[in-house]
């Protein structure tokens, strides 16, 4: 766990937003959603959390096609972003993520005495009840896991995904919210959803940083 007067820099990672664009659904795909989210997420702990930095991890030559959805990079105050190396192979491109998160981690750690988590945004298409998953594959992702959650929220735990086993970072994908319900795509179609959802996410974020 973070001790208080430690400087948390979270990472956070918009999923898809590479070659693959994700789930599609109602004319939009997972990459607009997450990109978006990952951008409110980012203006919400910069805001509003102080002593947390975040940082916007994007792929190489990604701007997010989130022009329909209402955000834009010019949006975020200070411009923390690190470009990660791309790549059509799925295990490469997770391997390239892995060793661009041992970089930041070492950078961060000399330079600020700071830990690091990761959180990656996704929209996924689950068959079964609506709602945020947040899922884990490793012992150290675990607390940040649970401090996500809220009480209506399911953690699980993945060990079979090779960046949540292998993060040298804790870190966790956020499910934000199943694009397969019309219901909860008609919601995070609406900025003040996402905006309410990147702050729920922030202020847990700085529960977890401080306990």
């Amino acid at each position: 766990m973070v001790a208080t007067k430690t400087r948390l820099v979270c990472l956070i990672f918009a999923g898809h937003s590479g070659v693959d664009p994700g789930t599609n659904a109602g004319g939009y795909t997972e990459a607009e959603f997450t990109y978006a989210l990952a951008l409110d997420l980012f203006r919400a702990i910069e805001r509003h959390q102080p002593h947390i930095e975040p940082v916007l991890l994007t792929t190489a030559g990604h701007t997010g096609p989130t022009s329909r959805l209402g955000v834009q990079k010019k949006h975020c105050k200070t411009h923390r972003f690190l470009e990660m190396a791309a790549s059509t192979d799925n295990i490469q491109r997770i391997d390239q993520k892995l060793d661009g998160l041992r970089v930041i981690k070492a950078l961060y750690r000399q330079t600020h005495r700071a830990d690091c988590v990761l959180i990656e945004l996704h929209a996924d298409a689950r068959k079964g009840p609506d709602g945020l998953h947040v899922l884990y594959g490793a012992q150290q992702g675990e607390a940040l896991a649970k401090g996500i959650a809220g009480a209506n929220s399911k953690v699980i735990f993945r060990d079979d995904l090779r960046l949540l086993r292998l993060s040298p970072v804790p870190a966790v994908i956020i499910e934000a919210f199943n694009m397969a319900s019309p219901k909860a795509l008609k919601l995070f179609l609406r900025k003040s959803q996402r905006v309410t959802f990147a702050k729920q996410v922030a202020h847990r974020l700085c529960d977890f940083a401080t306990h």
